[in-house]
């Protein structure tokens, strides 16, 4: 049609024969564009599911007329951006010019199309968005270049008008995460969640204000009535107009470097141009947007909220222009606590039945009722919120029973009641349950997934009886069959499409009359998931490897030649600022300080064989025991001019009245302190005190017949360790303690050679079907290393060499990177073990980081390469010491603070212990971190209703306390209130 107007405005200028003749012609979309976001109306989802109550409530925008005016580009434009080759004909000469003009005129007439539109968002659904894209229809014509002298391809686009469409919120933000440049309406514009009033709010944020119903204070209010709805409606009688400039999308038709009639074609930039059609320009008159909010059915008392619907606009993406979103300004949300979700019953037996539930999310207790024939529910237990099953017991069998659950809060508000759940009970001994749930699946767009599901049926004699399997699908529209595959234990999903992200499965399972339902599992329509296994070989010894092979390394080491010493160290300690050396006369052991004093030794004192201190023996500051030992002198010496004297006392009352007097530096010593006489009794010695001078003071001073003078004087002392030990003074040696230093002294450098590793993995799906894609193995010990697997075609996986240096504990693994249809995976680790050849080395295995009171496995381990390539046997008795860091001086020091005995090593303290394993004249070592542990605090009866008549406390239950710390804790038998999120309450401590 379009082709015959364009054939009729094609002049002659200048009498060349121009020819144009039509070829071909097909449709070209542009990309869709976002017209309006549509929020669903408020309602209470909860009340929804119980009630079904939402009928005519909506959101609606509607124009009484509408018009699309498209402006197409000028024709010379259109054919230097879309055909290449037609770029140089345009300048080529005038028959082409003149062409392009007249075609240029027809198309560059305004073209007007009405219409009447109306978008309406359903009450109780989701939140939708209004798109839009523009049709082109592109006309395929040959024209004849009579100077070329041939046919050349000329392509004219003609806009067909706008096509719309509306789809969920959720749905557009899938396409919006996988396209570059597009934002997601959630979290971007919307932040509301529908069925949730609370969470409405269209203000704010990137929204501009645009209009509201009535003004300010106009707000409706939904409260409980009877089945009544209200409707706010907004009408706008000025004309709002906004322009989208058009691109084309390349296509199977158009698109790189392939078009119609087999030539080349190029869309999009040409010359670094926009390949732009023109500006599509959008307008309305009189257009009306509606809320309509249905009220709350009459028996739910304690749902209300206030509601204003209001229309904004926004910047959805960088390059657009505003979209209008049409929602609700809700304030004053008044409602009890969430009902739970999902009632489901996942067992019976011929007395019991057991329930599950999907959480509420403001639940303090969960109360689980019986529905009796009248419509009573009877109370059968309140749990607390962290449990969301119970096993109702106590049922008659051949019986059944309907069940329904509601949240409690400790304030007292109650939840709805949700769906009952109904369920059989069992004859005599029959037991049914199910064994196997479905777990969550992840596919591509076009891939596979599998849901499986298994339950047991067991009759009254113990027959396994066979059950049959109904899977069911919930797409947000509620639980039904699955079309086809639905009757087996596993349902296999086939060529999976984006529309299927996010729905939820279930199977129903049966025997007869009784159902059961396992859990719920969704399906995520984005990549599939894969799986890998770590393979690995030894080539050198053409040995397959597995967890815990031993290996021989490749590296260097030093010889080394250990050289033993002793060195002699006085013993001594210090308390205060006072030090004590150990000192002895070969039998008695006593401290010494400085000032000549002499104290107890507490300890006894170990010798080895060549008469010192044993070097294992440790003194410390309290080994120096009681006062001072009392001291007693005899064996008085005098000396004069070198010349020694042998002395004796002299009793005082013998030299009483007589008369000694000695000079010295202006001081008379003149009052007799002492007498001693010489053994031949021919000199008197004298110890004199002062009379005269500003101190009190001393001298020793003798008398002979022809001579007297000064002298000095010395004395044996004694001190007395008991009554019946004396030990004199100068018997008392200084005691040594032997230490034994031992150095390496290096020697020549040893080279080895490794075993050659190969490495390989095939990456599958699920499924197992081979997957291909990046692969790294990584390699952690005492050399880390990440090697990337190359494919290995004959073989079909892919593969990487690697030789172990060094001795020590490898831990292997292969990473898959995934690719655009399966999810990353990563392999079991392998644990392999390397050693020099013919050397052996030791490691001691345990967690690094624990917790106080913890019960940690140790595993010792000797690494020696043989031709098994398996771990050594431990046979010896292995030893261990334990020291703890203290934290002042960083130095690790020896502790009690800990229990260790059968591999199990249990700290009794915070901080860094280090652990030393030694076995048959080999060591190794370990640091390990002990953080505190978790002391809780529980009700014996976590089933206590909140509304028990008895308010009575009860005995708390203590869990996490060690049997050692029992006297750090409160007093038994005493009160205590504890606070938690706001709830105050009473307990009794109770140890058990």
């Amino acid at each position: 049609m379009y082709g015959t107007f364009v054939s009729l405005c094609l002049p002659d200028i200048d009498n060349d024969s121009v020819r144009l003749k039509y070829e071909g012609e097909y449709p070209v979309y542009t990309n869709p564009e976002v017209y309006a976001i549509l929020q669903a109306s408020p309602y209470f989802d909860d009340v929804q599911e119980v009630y079904e109550y939402v009928n005519n409530g909506g959101t609606s925008y509607s124009t009484s007329k509408g018009s699309s005016n498209t402006v197409s580009a000028n024709l010379s434009i259109s054919v230097g951006a879309y055909v290449s080759s037609e770029i140089q004909l345009i300048g080529a000469g005038e028959v082409e010019v003149e062409l392009s003009y007249g075609a240029s005129f027809e198309y560059a007439n305004t073209k007007t199309t009405e219409y009447e539109i109306t978008y309406n968002a359903a009450g109780g659904g989701s939140d939708q968005v209004v798109l839009y894209c523009l049709k082109y229809m592109y006309y395929e014509y040959s024209i004849y270049d009579p100077i070329a002298r041939k046919w050349e391809p000329v392509v004219m686009p003609v806009c067909l008008g706008p096509s719309t469409s509306i789809i969920d919120v959720a749905d557009y933000d899938k396409v919006a995460r996988r396209s570059k440049g597009l934002n997601e309406i959630y979290n971007n514009i919307l932040n509301n969640t529908a069925g949730d009033p609370a969470t409405y709010q269209t203000l704010g944020g990137k929204l501009k204000y645009a209009y509201q119903s009535g003004g300010n204070n106009n707000y409706s209010s939904v409260n409980a009535s009877s089945g009544a709805d209200q409707t706010q409606t907004i009408s706008v009688t000025d004309e709002n107009e906004y322009s989208t400039e058009v691109f084309i999308e390349a296509n199977e038709k158009l698109g790189a470097g392939g078009g119609g009639l087999g030539n080349k074609v190029i869309v999009g930039v040409t010359s670094s141009q926009h390949a732009g059609l023109g500006h599509t320009y959008v307008s309305s008159n009189g257009v009306t947007y509606s809320g309509t909010v249905d009220n709350v059915p009459a028996d739910c008392t304690g749902f209300s909220f206030d509601w204003q619907l209001r229309v904004n606009t926004a910047k959805l993406n960088s390059d657009s222009d505003s979209v209008f979103v049409i929602g609700y300004d809700v304030k004053n949300v008044v409602r009890p606590a969430r009902m739970p979700m999902g009632l489901s019953v996942v067992d019976t037996t011929r007395n019991s039945v057991s329930l599950e539930w999907s959480p509420s999310n403001d639940a303090d207790y969960y109360e689980v009722c019986i529905v009796d024939a009248g419509g009573n529910y009877n109370s059968k237990a309140v749990v607390p919120y962290t449990v969301t099953d119970y096993e109702v017991k106590g049922l008659y069998s051949n019986r059944t029973y309907t069940f329904a659950v509601r949240a409690l809060q400790a304030n007292g508000s109650k939840s709805l009641f949700s769906r009952p759940a109904t369920a059989t009970t069992l004859q005599d001994s029959s037991n049914f349950h199910i064994t196997k749930n479905p777990d969550d699946t992840n596919t591509f767009a076009g891939g596979n997934a599998e849901f499986a599901a298994n339950a047991v049926y067991y009759d009254g004699d113990g027959v396994n009886q066979s059950v049959g399997y109904n899977w069911q699908v919930n797409t947000d529209n509620g639980w039904r069959s699955v079309s086809t595959g639905g009757s087996n234990p596993t349902l296999r999903l086939t060529d999976v499409s984006d529309e299927m992200d996010g729905n939820e499965y279930r199977c129903r399972v049966y025997y007869n009359d009784i159902t059961l339902y396992t859990k719920t599992a969704t399906l995520t329509v984005n990549k599939a998931d894969s799986k890998v296994m770590l393979l690995a070989h030894n080539d050198t010894e053409n040995k397959d490897l597995s967890d815990g092979s031993v290996v021989r390394a490749s590296g260097s080491e030093t010889t080394k030649v250990e050289n033993v010493t002793k060195e002699r160290n006085l013993i001594t300690v210090t308390s205060g600022v006072r030090e004590y050396i150990l000192v002895s006369d070969g039998t008695n052991y006593m401290w010494k300080d400085s000032n000549e004093n002499y104290y107890p030794c507490s300890v006894s004192v170990k010798k080895d064989s060549d008469g010192y201190v044993d070097e294992s023996q440790t003194f410390k500051a309290s080994d120096v025991g009681g006062a001072a030992y009392g001291v007693s002198e005899s064996d008085f010496i005098a000396d004069i001019d070198g010349n020694t004297y042998k002395l004796t006392s002299v009793n005082a009352d013998d030299y009483a009245g007589e008369k000694v007097s000695y000079a010295s530096d202006d001081v008379t010593y003149d009052r007799i302190l002492a007498k001693w006489v010489s053994e031949d009794g021919s000199k008197n010695f004298y110890l004199l005190g002062n009379t005269s001078g500003s101190e009190d003071s001393t001298v020793y001073y003798y008398v002979a017949d022809s001579e007297s003078g000064s002298f000095t004087m010395t004395s044996k002392k004694t001190l007395n360790v008991s009554d019946t030990v004396k030990v004199v003074q100068t018997d008392l040696k200084s005691v040594y303690q032997t230490k034994t230093v031992r150095s390496e002294t290096t020697g020549a450098e040893v080279t080895y050679t490794g075993d050659k590793i190969t490495l390989s993995c095939q990456p599958k799906s699920l499924s197992g079907e081979d997957v291909q894609g990046d692969v790294e193995f990584v390699i952690t010990g005492p050399e880390s290393k990440r090697i990337a697997g190359k494919y290995d075609r004959a073989n079909g996986c892919y593969t990487a060499q690697w030789e172990p240096s060094g001795q020590g504990i490898y831990n292997v693994y292969v990473y898959f990177a995934g690719n655009k249809q399966y999810n990353d995976s990563i392999s079991d680790s392998m644990s392999i073990y390397t050693s020099f050849e013919g050397k052996t080395n030791m490691n001691l295995t345990m967690q690094d980081n624990v917790r106080y009171g913890d019960s940690v496995k140790m595993s010792l381990e000797k690494v020696s390469y043989d031709n098994t390539g398996k771990l050594q046997d431990i046979t010896d008795d292995s030893e261990y010491t334990v020291k703890i860091k203290n934290n002042k001086t960083g130095e690790f020091e020896d502790t009690d603070k800990y229990e260790l005995a059968n591999g199990v090593f249990i700290p009794k303290s915070i901080g860094m212990f280090q652990i030393t394993a030694s076995n048959g004249g080999d060591k190794t070592q370990k640091n390990i971190n002990v953080g505190r542990a978790q002391l809780e605090i529980a009700a014996q009866d976590t089933e206590k209703s909140v509304n028990d008549s008895v308010r009575e406390c009860e005995d708390a239950v203590i869990t996490g306390l060690k049997a050692w710390d029992t006297d750090i804790m409160p007093q038994r038998d005493r009160d205590y209130e504890l606070r938690s999120y706001g709830v105050s309450g009473c307990c009794r401590v109770y140890m058990i």
